[in-house]
């Protein structure tokens, strides 16, 4: 026999051998799929949310994956519905929220409206209060009037309001003399006390508006409404010089006379120098 005719008995039972291997395996996984298709159907005859599963692989070995889609398809409705569950769930949320603001301002505006009442309450027995008060008043005018005619008592008060005007008016006139005369004295008190004191206002500034060189005098524009009294030494300035200094020997409300002081003179006055205490 050749080597061609040996290994050709060798290769067939190689070969025999690896198809009952083969089958042995595809056996193992048949069964092992059968196993599986068995627990997956024994899962969906539980799960009985759908409607249930009644199937069998073995009969029908579609079943299963429609059963799955069917499972896939119903698990989205339940995912759409959650959704709207919960747009549902928001907007009540938002109507609560706009609902209970709306409570906040009904409560805010009742404790308005009570305190607004209560208000209205106290003006309501206030004037009750003017009320009852003006009656007993008008009581008291009726004891008064004893059987007197009203008209008669109101024209007696109208000429006692008349006579009361012009009382008030005279009173007027003479406060306004008061006022007047106090003014007065005080500015003769303010004048006497400069005299006494030989002094002048430190504001005081006036000007020369007339020259008498042959009396060796100066009319001033300035008085004692100025607060200038008699005996008042003032400076003469033209500009920033010191031109001389002058005495005061009569002061008018306005105006003044003041002699010239020769000691004191450095240049010849002129009308329009200024003159300062």
């Amino acid at each position: 026999m050749s080597n061609s005719g040996k290994v050709f008995p060798i290769l067939t039972i190689l070969i025999s051998v690896g198809c009952i291997a083969l089958g042995v395996m595809i056996g193992l996984k048949k069964t092992q799929y059968q196993t599986q298709l068995s627990q997956v159907e024994a899962t969906l005859k539980r799960a009985e949310v759908w409607g249930g599963y009644t199937g069998d692989f073995m009969t029908n070995p579609r079943e299963p994956d429609a059963t799955l889609q069917r499972a896939s398809a119903f698990t989205q409705e339940l995912q759409d519905e959650k959704i709207e569950l919960d747009k549902a769930y928001a907007q009540l949320q938002t109507d609560y929220d706009t609902s209970q603001s709306n409570v906040q301002k009904l409560t805010t505006d009742l404790t308005a409206t009570k305190r607004k009442l209560d208000e209205t309450t106290g003006q309501l027995e206030e004037t009750q209060g003017k009320l009852v008060s003006a009656e007993g008043k008008l009581k008291s005018i009726d004891e008064a009037l004893k059987g007197r005619d009203p008209a008669a008592v109101a024209q007696e008060l109208d000429e006692r309001n008349e006579a009361f005007k012009i009382l008030r008016a005279e009173k007027d006139i003479l406060d306004d003399k008061i006022a007047s005369l106090s003014n007065k004295v005080q500015k003769f008190q303010e004048l006497e006390q400069l005299s006494q004191e030989q002094r002048a206002p430190l504001s005081l500034s006036g000007k020369i508006v007339a020259i008498n060189k042959e009396w060796n005098f100066v009319v001033l524009n300035v008085g004692k409404d100025d607060r200038l009294v008699d005996g008042i030494d003032l400076t003469v300035y033209r500009g920033n010089d010191l031109i001389a200094k002058v005495r005061t020997v009569s002061v008018e409300a306005n105006t003044a006379i003041a002699d010239i002081l020769p000691d004191w003179v450095k240049s010849e006055i002129q009308v329009g120098d200024q003159v300062i205490f």
